[in-house]
């Protein structure tokens, strides 16, 4: 899958969203934004997805995201230094694997 459905975009009651094994997806749309009942967000193994969309922060439900085995997305999740982690950091409870924070 390159792309997320747009159908999804319209789905605004949706509480949880998987996205996993999408090795050609870039890009989370920014319409994400619109699923405002949104309490978990998890992305496994897109190895192509570099960033969220910039309005995640807007997602007040969210409470857990989980990436995993996402390793462009990964770099940008370090605390305090990466250009994921100031869209994330207000998230309660984030799952991130392999730790980008583990010193290695």
């Amino acid at each position: 899958m390159v792309a997320l459905p747009h159908g999804i975009q319209y789905v605004t009651s949706l509480k949880e969203l998987s996205i996993w094994y999408c090795e050609s997806l870039t890009t989370i749309p920014e319409w994400i934004i619109d699923l405002k009942s949104l309490k978990k967000l998890e992305v496994w193994n897109c190895p192509g997805l570099t960033s969220l969309p910039e309005g995640i922060q807007r997602l007040t439900s969210l409470k857990r995201l989980e990436i995993r085995e996402c390793p462009i997305l990964l770099q940008g999740c370090r605390r305090q230094t990466g250009q994921v982690w100031s869209k994330i950091a207000h998230i309660p409870d984030l799952s991130l694997h392999p730790d980008p924070n583990a010193d290695h």
